[in-house]
C-alpha cells in the first residue's frame, strides 16, 4: 500500500478556488489518480466544513433474531436475547400456537 503524503489542506482548497487544474494540483501535492484526487477533495471539504460529512451507518450484523430447527428438533435462541431476558442453563418453556405463529412462555419454578 502507498505511504500517505501528509498535505496542506488549506493550500490545497485555495488552488482550488484560484482555479488551477487538477492536473497541476495534482502535481503540486504528488497526488497521482483523479480518484486519489477526488477523495483528498472530498476529505478537506467535510473537515473544513464546506460539505457536510455522510452518516454513518452500522456494518449489519447477522441477523440474530433468526432461530433455525436444528437436526434433532432443537431450536437456540441467540445469546444477546439469552442475555437480555435474564434466561438461564435448564430454563423451561412451553410452546404454544398463537396468531401470528408460535410463542415460547418461560416456565415458573414449581413453588414447593
Amino acid at each position: 500500500m502507498a505511504k500517505k503524503t501528509k498535505i496542506d489542506n488549506k493550500r490545497f482548497m485555495e488552488m482550488i478556488k484560484e482555479g488551477f487544474s487538477k492536473k497541476e494540483i495534482m502535481k503540486t501535492f504528488g497526488i497521482k489518480t483523479y480518484a486519489q484526487f477526488d477523495s483528498k477533495y472530498n476529505k478537506v471539504a467535510i473537515e473544513m466544513g464546506l460539505i457536510p460529512a455522510p452518516k454513518r451507518t452500522k456494518a449489519k450484523k447477522k441477523d440474530e433474531s433468526i432461530i433455525k430447527i436444528g437436526k434433532r428438533g432443537s431450536i437456540t435462541i441467540p445469546k444477546n436475547f439469552v442475555e437480555e431476558f435474564g434466561f438461564k442453563e435448564n430454563d423451561e418453556f412451553d410452546i404454544k400456537m398463537a396468531k401470528n405463529g408460535i410463542s415460547l412462555k418461560l416456565r415458573k419454578e414449581d413453588v414447593k
